[in-house]
């Protein structure tokens, strides 16, 4: 799939979500077979994730680095990335890793988007929910 068509896919599965009040999805090519995707979605109760996803796009979509912050104003509620954090390394999903707002460091759960809605399933928001096993981020 080419990434100008999963950045759509992705753009309009968000956009298709009622709690969702803006998008600004952005995309690079990086070729010969890779991206990266930006962006922020704002939510009806003031509060935003950010996003930034480093792709590789052929023979699927499969994604190398991430990171999802999750705010309200300034404040962070979470974050989750894969980056080669040495505060993390202690962690069995090292480098997989979440930030809370004490500054703590935990353990990642296998479910991201699940920290942002309980029932993640019914937003049908998939992209953003990653195969541990793989790194491979599943579209709808």
């Amino acid at each position: 799939m080419p990434l100008k068509d999963h950045v759509a896919a992705l753009d309009a599965l968000i956009a298709s979500t009622p709690f969702v009040t803006s998008t600004s999805l952005s995309y690079e090519e990086r070729p010969p077979s890779a991206g990266f995707i930006t962006g922020t979605i704002r939510f009806i109760d003031n509060s935003q994730l950010d996003l930034k996803q480093f792709l590789i796009i052929q023979p699927g979509v499969q994604v190398i680095k991430y990171g999802y912050h999750y705010r309200m104003g300034e404040r962070l509620i979470f974050r989750y990335d894969n980056a080669n954090d040495p505060a993390a390394k202690q962690l069995p999903t090292f480098p997989r890793h979440k930030h809370v707002a004490t500054g703590r460091m935990e353990v990642q759960n296998r479910n991201r988007i699940q920290a942002v809605h309980p029932h993640p399933r019914s937003l049908r928001l998939s992209p953003l929910d990653e195969d541990h096993e793989t790194n491979t981020s599943r579209i709808g």
